[in-house]
């Protein structure tokens, strides 16, 4: 049974830094690669645009891209996939050495003692 936890968030650990480095990959893509060119057009600088109202409608737009890229996307896979399963295996390893510490058995263990005894 350890052994299947132990697979299961090495797989999941993988999972989350996969999708972590598609989306940093597509981020890449979308704004460094040079595949899409934004080039000012009549040499127009951030002056012009701060005045245009289309302007302030793409910065909001973006903005909301953001959120939904780096705040909920990355948080909640690194949450699900990375954090949530670290936090579990460290609770479930603090139990297991205060148990051992206070000489405490497991309690299904007791039980089967108590069922094959009796």
């Amino acid at each position: 049974m350890k052994r299947s936890s132990d697979s299961a968030s090495v797989r999941r650990l993988i999972v989350g830094l996969a999708l972590i480095v598609v989306v940093l990959g597509g981020i890449y893509v979308f704004f460094w690669s040079g595949v899409f060119g934004f080039q000012p057009e009549h040499g127009e600088t951030f002056w012009h645009l701060l005045h245009e109202k289309g302007h302030w409608y793409l910065e909001v737009f973006i903005s909301g891209v953001e959120t939904i890229l780096f705040d909920i996307l990355i948080g909640l896979v690194g949450w699900r996939y990375l954090l949530k399963p670290y936090i579990a295996k460290r609770q479930a390893d603090a139990v297991a050495q205060d148990h051992a510490l206070h000489g405490i058995e497991d309690h299904d263990h007791a039980t089967e003692r108590r069922v094959g005894s009796g």
